[in-house]
């Protein structure tokens, strides 16, 4: 954001909503109190009406700042469309997520906040969708919002995965995977090197 904040402010709210986040696992969001947060953050009820207006003005704050990050992982402008760049794209978006595994773990497993994973799927659409749209005439049949839906989908899918998967691999290692299981049927469509996708990233 751009907004330029206070470090006693920043450190406030870094309080408050790691008091959510700690405390949703344990109780459930339903039932979590802003008594509740404030004990958790050890921070008194006034101090969190300065910032929040609720519970709910909390929890969306957590989810947008995430957001934003998330919003910043767009394909730049580009004429031909590359395997090594749409890997490098997929990488950026694991690597988000390791940044913040926490918070996916927390958001992709808790059915009382399964509003976020709607989110992030239509940001995840978007992303989609703004690296096919240029070669839209090439894909025949293919609506690129319905790739765009396959790939947001099967993102979710493969961060669940991952998420569970011990050792976990590395962000380069599920983003070859995850170009593996989605970009396949494209290599004819839009002419990619077969050889590149299938093979060792570099």
């Amino acid at each position: 954001m751009s907004e330029k904040l206070d470090p006693r402010v920043i450190r406030t709210r870094h309080l408050l909503r790691t008091a959510l986040l700690t405390l949703i696992p344990r109780k459930g969001y339903a039932s979590v109190t802003i008594q509740d947060i404030t004990d958790e953050a050890t921070l008194n009820r006034s101090t969190f009406y300065m910032h929040y207006t609720d519970k709910a003005d909390l929890f969306a704050s957590v989810i947008e700042d995430v957001l934003d990050e998330l919003r910043t992982i767009t394909p730049p402008p580009q004429k031909q469309l590359e395997t090594a760049r749409i890997h490098r794209i997929y990488e950026r978006l694991f690597e988000h997520v390791q940044r913040h595994w926490d918070f996916y773990t927390l958001m992709l497993s808790e059915d009382s906040i399964a509003s976020f994973a709607s989110q992030m799927r239509q940001h995840i659409e978007h992303i989609a969708v703004q690296l096919v749209e240029p070669y839209a005439n090439d894909m025949g049949a293919i609506d690129p919002a319905l790739y765009a839906s396959f790939v947001s989908s099967s993102f979710l899918g493969v961060i669940r995965w991952w998420l569970r998967t011990q050792p976990h691999p590395a962000p380069t290692e599920v983003a070859t995977h995850f170009m593996q299981l989605t970009l396949g049927g494209m290599v004819k469509a839009f002419g990619l090197d077969a050889e590149a996708l299938f093979g060792e990233q570099k």
